[in-house]
């Protein structure tokens, strides 16, 4: 809930969470009210030059059944290398790049489609799938753009990185953290979700 309030209304990313303590105050009748002391380091542009470079990320249709396909527009208001991280309940992985597509390079206003007819007629599709027992999810992509033609610090470790549920977080971080040493103005952030319903 902090990441999604964070994304959509200000210029910093929470990064690195680590709950210190979460006291409770017990009140009258059995009821408390806990109070929780978080330490978090911040992805911040607030101080970027350029406070109008942007990524923008829309998954159509937004709401899909198990088993039917949807995709992907990204659109940076700059040039731009695009990276698209999917997170779903039972983990998470790189999307782009990757070894089929490895120039994601996109112009400034035009969309990067993924997946593409050219993915496509590799037999490339975004198909909505459920985690056994699930009769809903509620999936995320992260979508990173690194400003011209730049690549992102840890790219050789994210690359083919399939990470389980446990795993999620670890990928999340490699995928952030590193941008905390570059310069605000290297970078632009979007985040969204999708759902997935059963048949």
């Amino acid at each position: 809930m902090i990441q999604e309030l964070i994304s959509t209304s200000a210029d910093a990313w929470v990064v690195e969470e680590r709950i210190l303590s979460s006291p409770r105050e017990f009140l009258k009748g059995g009821a408390y009210r806990p109070s929780i002391h978080l330490h978090a380091r911040l992805l911040d542009r607030s101080a970027a030059a350029d406070p109008d470079f942007e990524v923008k990320v829309e998954v159509s249709p937004a709401r899909i059944l198990e088993g039917e396909e949807a995709t992907t527009h990204i659109r940076s208001t700059r040039d731009a290398r695009i990276y698209f991280l999917a997170l779903y309940p039972g983990g998470g992985e790189l999307v782009l790049p990757n070894e089929n597509r490895p120039n994601t390079f996109v112009r400034a206003h035009r969309s990067l489609v993924f997946p593409s007819d050219a993915d496509k007629l590799r037999g490339v599709r975004l198909i909505g799938t459920l985690p056994a027992g699930f009769s809903h999810s509620v999936e995320s992509v992260l979508v990173l753009a690194m400003r011209g033609d730049r690549d992102h610090p840890e790219l050789g470790e994210l690359l083919g990185m399939d990470a389980a549920a446990e795993e999620a977080g670890l990928l999340v971080s490699k995928f952030l953290v590193p941008l905390i040493d570059l310069p605000p103005d290297d970078w632009a952030l979007a985040q969204t979700s999708y759902e997935v319903f059963s048949r």
